[in-house]
């Protein structure tokens, strides 16, 4: 029997996680300490959905949901269970019906994924994609060349005020690309884009930020992400299909990154995540930048 987990029945998955956090732990997807309260927290604010399935009263394995984020998440089971592939599927199952109710796009992916499950995955109608994550160091940004653009342009900073003409931006510049299959819930529309902003706003991304302009008009832009104060992420970066091939996405990078460095005075990286086959990444390359890991993503469109 497959229930889904409540503030109320949160304990009833509890030497699950337990154990999640033992298999994980000193690896590089070692789980925080606080993930039982961070999980109970998102259950109650309705950022997550756990169902769990039932043998003779105990939960010998559960699934994850972000219904905002449209993603299935976290999949584990009691290694002691027999039928573990089976298992996982029955949860699997019961994670997309739900968010395919209320979702026309799915993500998920993770961790120590077998060929197994990958298969099944793909059977319920997802798409692989690959992507690599690469990090920029400190050292190589203070080596990068001053930035330089054409007569005409200017880099200035990002603001809400100019959300929707920099949504317009991203939507135009990423239809028909490589990032608009792999994230149709980010780059499919104008609407998910101006959203995909919003949340950005949310985050700590001042003065980091920054666009390109060209009769006041943005044509470029590069949004930076800071979590902790030593490390940024880089959320996107496109430049106007119409003004291409004049140097704009690697000079407005390089003034992005060096501006970081000096704003932020115990920044040692920038990362970002790139799916294979954007040429977007031999620019990073040439930036300095080295590739970490790579990992599969799966996206499933009702479309």
């Amino acid at each position: 029997m497959i229930k889904q987990i409540t503030v109320e029945s949160f304990h009833d998955i509890g030497p699950l996680l337990d154990d999640l956090v033992k298999e994980r732990k000193d690896t590089p997807n070692a789980l925080s300490e606080s993930v039982k309260d961070d999980i109970l927290d998102w259950i109650s604010k309705g950022d997550a959905e756990v169902f769990a399935l039932f043998r003779e009263g105990q939960a010998v394995g559960f699934v994850m949901n972000y219904p905002v984020s449209k993603k299935i998440g976290i999949i584990h089971v009691d290694s002691s269970i027999s039928e573990i592939d089976a298992i996982r599927g029955r949860l699997f199952d019961e994670a997309f019906e739900s968010l395919s109710q209320k979702t026309d796009v799915i993500r998920t992916g993770g961790v120590n994924l077998d060929s197994t499950a990958e298969a099944y995955i793909i059977s319920k109608g997802f798409k692989k994609y690959v992507r690599t994550s690469m990090k920029l160091d400190r050292s190589k940004i203070k080596l990068l060349p001053k930035p330089e653009l054409p007569e005409g342009f200017k880099i200035g900073a990002y603001n809400p005020a100019m959300r929707r003409d920099v949504a317009d931006l991203i939507y135009r510049a990423n239809m028909g690309h490589q990032e608009a299959i792999t994230f149709p819930d980010f780059f499919g529309s104008i609407e998910v884009t101006n959203q995909f902003l919003e949340s950005i706003e949310e985050m700590l991304f001042y003065p980091f930020s920054k666009v390109i302009l060209h009769n006041e008009e943005p044509v470029g832009l590069c949004l930076i992400i800071f979590n902790s104060e030593d490390r940024g992420h880089i959320a996107e970066v496109c430049v106007d299909k119409d003004v291409r091939r004049k140097g704009l996405a690697r000079n407005l990078l390089i003034y992005a990154f060096n501006h970081s460095l000096l704003e932020m005075e115990q920044m040692q990286t920038i990362t970002l995540d790139v799916t294979e086959g954007n040429p977007a990444k031999d620019l990073y390359i040439e930036l300095g930048f080295e590739e970490v890991d790579e990992y599969p993503l799966y996206t499933w469109s009702k479309q």
